[in-house]
């Protein structure tokens, strides 16, 4: 956290000077773009901190040669990490949630614990958090079986193709059983609809659409699937 009034604290203290309380000033507000980097040139005066400096423009070029650089910014105030960290450490965030989703960085000397020092840079991330968003920002439209009782089963396979591009969460059923108790499936795993396959009287493929439930959806999302069904229905 950018803690001024700590700072303030300990200058009052006489834990830190006048000049560095103003030098850790002017870091806590080293955050933002590549232009923080060149600010931060002209404050040290060590080789320490000039190459964690060298370093990070060195990474930030990478960024830039993946076009990944714009979703970057840098804090030079954190001092956060692990002792076996050795350089960069990072952490992603999803913006529009202000949610941590992984973390990690450069250890080149943790290896050595365990054997022969070798550069390393590792990371984890928070599968739950990112689940847990992607299931708010992108709902599935409706969930549909797809029960197939032709001979060869393959209008099946190309129907739920063509409902998985126009977003639908479509299924398959390839257990051989009753139409029943297929149905009966779709609705212990709250699948909306089922759409059955069958050959009519004259061989055609006939396709139906069967609500397992209370048909709530909206009928622009059910045309849009009667229209796939009619496409194949021939």
């Amino acid at each position: 956290r950018k803690d001024t009034s700590g700072l303030h604290g300990l200058h009052k203290a006489g834990i830190l000077t006048e000049q560095e309380l103003r030098l850790y000033e002017e870091i806590m507000y080293l955050y933002g773009d590549e232009d923080i980097l060149g600010k931060a040139e002209n404050l040290v005066d060590n080789p320490v901190s000039e190459d964690a400096l060298k370093n990070l423009q060195e990474v930030y070029g990478f960024m830039k040669t993946h076009g990944v650089h714009r979703k970057v910014i840098f804090d030079l105030s954190e001092a956060r990490g692990f002792d076996y960290h050795t350089g960069v450490f990072f952490e992603a965030f999803i913006p529009e949630e202000g949610l941590l989703i992984g973390s990690g960085g450069r250890y080149d000397s943790l290896i050595g614990s365990f054997g022969n020092d070798s550069p390393a840079t590792g990371f984890s991330i928070d599968l739950g958090s990112i689940l847990g968003v992607l299931k708010k920002a992108v709902p599935a439209r409706i969930s549909i079986l797809i029960v197939d009782l032709t001979a060869g089963k393959t209008l099946a396979l190309r129907v739920a193709k063509e409902l998985r591009k126009k977003g639908f969460d479509a299924v398959r059923d390839i257990i051989k059983r009753p139409f029943e108790s297929s149905f009966d499936y779709a609705k212990l795993n709250e699948i909306k609809y089922v759409i059955k396959i069958e050959r009519a009287e004259k061989g055609e493929k006939l396709l139906s659409l069967i609500c397992t439930g209370k048909d709530s959806e909206d009928s622009g999302l059910l045309d849009e699937v009667r229209t796939i069904m009619k496409r194949f229905s021939k």
